[in-house]
């Protein structure tokens, strides 16, 4: 099964030859790259090159190749890394990606050292860059003081043309006087500059995190069961750090570590888009969800980042979203025998998903 990012990766300003496949495949078409790809999260090892390979070092000086291998949307895109001083064997399982946002990708790699008791593990930033020269490859520093640097800890937020940044969240529970409260750290890097900030926020309790672009400005940490932390005004001289928590859900959400059917990814969805929040909630007619022919509906609420409340958007009922009748014959599942027409409800209903750029409709 291959995993696909939920960011979009947009390499439309490659030019060059168009390579879909191994080195024989290495012939040009017309048509330029596709404006965007379905990327594959995780990446294959391979030694393979096209004009979309870069190259970088690790900390340790060990050379780094990644090269992306695009097809045309509904067909899945994937990247491929080669690390020319290492054997396959020495890969800690597949590089995958962190998340992609216009021209940027980023993304992790792990190597395993047995006879060192180690596991060495490196964060690049890929960037497409188009007429303005070959594609470049940079690797993230450690933050000081960071021992292990988690991929959910990491947000990517492009800044116009060629340039980016990428923000580092790191949290503590500390003690102040007499209250324990979060002591947040976040560290913002881009390539002309590297700097780190001291911030603070109480009574959080964040989990299983996905970094989004929410603004201009703004990135969100996104806990799909409870709400979003977001680090705002990430280029300013102080970024402040708030929190958003969801709206009070109506639904059985399973803990965060027990991946059931009743897990919140079942229920809940997010998109961000120009500075809009929308959240998106999925109600069932009986307690076990995922099953053919029961009822549900789907209620949305907005929020932007400057407002201090939800505002509940649309509710729709499946039992109110009618089915094409000229359907009936490539749909004949959904058909009722009953009332002589389709029903959606008797599709089995899988994850709620909400497209990045309809976020502010």
């Amino acid at each position: 099964m291959a995993w696909i990012t939920t960011a979009s990766f947009n390499p439309s300003s490659l030019t060059g030859p168009y390579v879909a496949g191994g080195a024989a495949a290495a012939s040009p078409r017309s048509s330029a790259y596709p404006d965007w790809v379905l990327l594959r999260k995780t990446a294959r090892i391979s030694a393979f090159r096209n004009v979309t390979t870069a190259e970088g070092r690790t900390a340790e000086g060990r050379a780094v190749e990644a090269s992306f291998w695009l097809v045309d949307p509904p067909g899945v895109s994937y990247f491929s890394v080669h690390c020319p001083s290492l054997q396959e064997d020495d890969f800690s399982g597949e590089p995958q990606v962190v998340c992609a946002e216009a021209a940027f990708v980023l993304f992790r790699v792990r190597f395993s050292f047995p006879s060192e008791r180690r596991i060495s593990t490196h964060h690049f930033v890929y960037t497409a860059r188009g007429a303005a020269g070959p594609p470049s490859l940079q690797l993230l520093p450690v933050p000081p003081g960071v021992e292990d640097v988690k991929s959910h800890q990491l947000g990517l937020l492009p800044r116009g043309g060629e340039h980016y940044a990428v923000a580092f969240l790191d949290r503590n529970w500390t003690a102040q006087g007499d209250a324990w409260q979060w002591q947040f750290d976040a560290y913002v890097f881009s390539p002309e500059t590297c700097s780190s900030l001291g911030l603070s926020e109480a009574s959080l309790g964040l989990c299983d995190l996905q970094a989004d672009v929410v603004g201009a400005s703004t990135l969100g940490w996104v806990d799909i069961s409870r709400g979003i932390t977001l680090l705002c005004d990430l280029f300013d001289e102080c970024p402040v750090v708030k929190y958003v928590p969801f709206p009070a859900t109506v639904v059985c959400v399973a803990p965060y570590y027990r991946l059931t059917r009743h897990s919140a990814q079942c229920f809940h969805d997010v998109a961000c888009y120009e500075g809009l929040i929308k959240f998106v909630e999925i109600g069932f007619d009986e307690p076990d969800c995922m099953i053919k022919g029961k009822g549900w509906r789907a209620t949305t609420w907005i929020r932007n980042i400057s407002w201090g409340s939800w505002r509940k958007h649309t509710r729709v009922d499946v039992a109110n979203i009618s089915v094409d009748q000229r359907y009936s014959a490539l749909l004949p599942e959904l058909w009722n025998h009953e009332t002589h027409k389709l029903e959606l409800k008797k599709l089995v209903f899988l994850l709620p998903s909400t497209h990045p750029e309809r976020a502010q409709r």
